[in-house]
């Protein structure tokens, strides 16, 4: 089976909890409050079953080394995990709590154990994630004389279902299924994790922020040329390539659907549905999608960002960004297939013309 660079949405969508069980986390206290089992009602499952899919939205990496820590927790669990989910999920707690004295807030650690499915196959999955409790209030109504009166109590010790709870979450493929060891993200950073979490994990960045802001330009322009005859009258490959470009000069961190809604442009919602797809497609195939990284537009080649056209009577205009920026208007081809193009600009002692 060929290495996969990113979780489809259909790979996302075939989540299934094997095993489930959380501990809890105080500050202050050296080791976590375990628990034996988790019982979840189908809803719950559910829940968490999207959580692991949304740790795709984050950075990939590779362990340090296989054959300890993290990793070796890891695969006993997809080992044998009849026999060392339990001790070996407490472990990882254990671990975690350690390296994050004077950071931790209180929570629940949680850890599963997950299949998904990837060219009819399942692969064994672990996932980790940290939920921060939150602070509940219930009430309780009564009736009296005067009409309902409610009483609020505080619940302790309660997280909520709810994506803004979860503050960590790595997923982990020990396996040869992905270019990357683990996925994971922080919800209070932008790009990257936390140094103490990455020593938890023991993990390197798979790949570095130059690098994916080149592949983000040459994956868009790959794809817009492929799929040229499905893109609106107006627009060109050069187009989506220039927008990509701009975006990654213009942005301080990469989120794949902005940067994709950014990419594509079209008045036809259902046509800019499928472009968006599509391109979402390509970019998981390039490992793009997903990443979060501060991106580095100064990496990308010279020759990446200028456009060029060549006429039948061998005149060459090279330009750099969008045409209107450029000073440059190209008319559509007539029926003859002749253009006219104007460029309007200042001329320099270098290339003044005599």
């Amino acid at each position: 089976m060929p290495k996969e660079s990113s979780l489809s949405d259909k790979v996302k969508d075939s989540v299934v909890i094997e095993k489930f069980i959380f501990h809890v986390v105080i500050k202050g206290e050296d080791e976590p409050r375990t628990m034996t089992r988790v019982d979840l009602e189908p809803d719950q499952k559910d829940f968490f079953c999207q959580r692991i899919a949304d740790s795709s939205e984050g950075t990939q990496f590779k362990f340090r080394e296989k054959d300890i820590g993290t990793a070796l927790r890891c695969q006993r669990i997809i080992e044998n995990p009849e026999e060392h989910f339990l001790s070996e999920s407490i472990s990882l707690a254990t671990d975690f709590q350690e390296e994050h004295k004077g950071n931790v807030t209180d929570g629940a650690f949680i850890v599963a154990y997950f299949t998904i499915e990837v060219e009819e196959e399942r692969v064994p999955m672990v996932a980790m994630i940290k939920m921060d409790h939150s602070r509940v209030l219930e009430y309780k109504i009564k009736q009296e004389a005067g009409g309902s009166v409610a009483k609020m109590n505080e619940i302790l010790n309660s997280f909520v279902e709810s994506k803004a709870a979860v503050q960590k979450c790595a997923i982990v493929d020990v396996g040869e299924t992905f270019d990357w060891d683990v996925l994971a993200f922080e919800k209070r950073k932008k790009v990257g994790i936390a140094d103490y979490f990455k020593v938890f994990l023991k993990v390197i960045e798979a790949d570095n922020a130059s690098n994916l802001t080149r592949k983000a330009v040459s994956s868009t322009f790959t794809w817009a040329r492929t799929h040229q005859q499905e893109l609106p009258e107006s627009e060109l490959p050069r187009h989506y390539k220039d927008r990509a470009i701009a975006y990654l000069e213009m942005n301080d961190h990469f989120d794949t659907d902005s940067f994709i809604n950014t990419v594509v442009k079209d008045d036809d919602e259902e046509r800019k549905a499928r472009l968006m797809e599509s391109l979402r497609e390509e970019l998981s195939v390039t490992g793009v999608a997903g990443q979060r990284f501060s991106p580095k537009p100064a990496s990308i080649p010279d020759a990446d960002k200028r456009n060029k056209i060549v006429t039948d009577k061998n005149v060459q205009v090279i330009w750099s960004g969008d045409e209107e920026s450029a000073g440059i208007r190209i008319s559509e081809p007539d029926e003859n297939g002749m253009i006219d193009i104007h460029i309007r600009a200042k001329s320099t002692p270098k290339n003044r013309i005599k």
